[in-house]
């Protein structure tokens, strides 16, 4: 599926999407935490928790700049209380992971180096989607993804759950295609 570019739609007077990532969050699971690993500016999860499609989102970023942007926001008295900010690498975290991940903006190689470490630190019972979207080396993370999660054998049946779909969508953007993944688990 291949999707156009418009200008950034202003999603509230104090902010403006991306469609790209309009379309992300229009991906995430509806009802489920948000897990916006490496989240940059914070329009993805910022977009879901204004939408409604999201309880709570736990931003993760190895910059501390993001967490200034996101107190900024002048947004409800409800909106602060459902978000939490780690300065942390991704690659750190051994949480208990559930809901939505969603991984975009960086490249794929760092990309997969994330998802070995969630594979190998996390159980992922309790994940129900990916959403991946690298701006480059895209092959890579969809072959790191069939291996790991489709794979008839799980490489670690303590930690991996086998995936039950993958969908992959084309979305142009600023004259490039950018590939973006949507991994189910768990019959979603």
């Amino acid at each position: 599926m291949v999707e156009s570019t418009p200008p950034a739609v202003k999603i509230s007077a104090r902010r403006r999407i991306y469609p790209r990532l309009q379309f992300l969050a229009t991906h995430v699971l509806q009802g489920q935490p948000l897990w916006d690993l490496c989240c940059d500016h914070g329009i993805l999860g910022a977009e879901a928790l204004a939408a409604n499609r999201v309880p709570y989102v736990y931003f993760v970023d190895s910059s501390p700049l993001i967490r200034l942007k996101l107190q900024r926001v002048p947004e409800s008295e409800t909106f602060h209380q459902r978000w939490s900010f780690s300065i942390a690498d991704a690659r750190d975290l051994a949480p208990q992971f559930c809901g939505t991940i969603a991984i975009a903006g960086i490249g794929g190689l760092l990309m997969t180096s994330i998802l070995q470490t969630i594979a190998e630190r996390s159980r992922l019972a309790q994940i129900k989607r990916l959403i991946l979207n690298p701006f480059c080396d895209e092959d890579v993370v969809l072959e790191f993804v069939k291996n790991q999660w489709f794979s008839p054998e799980p490489k670690n049946q303590d930690t991996c759950e086998l995936a039950s779909r993958v969908e992959e969508f084309q979305f142009f953007e600023r004259g490039r295609t950018r590939r973006i993944f949507c991994i189910d688990f768990n019959g979603i």
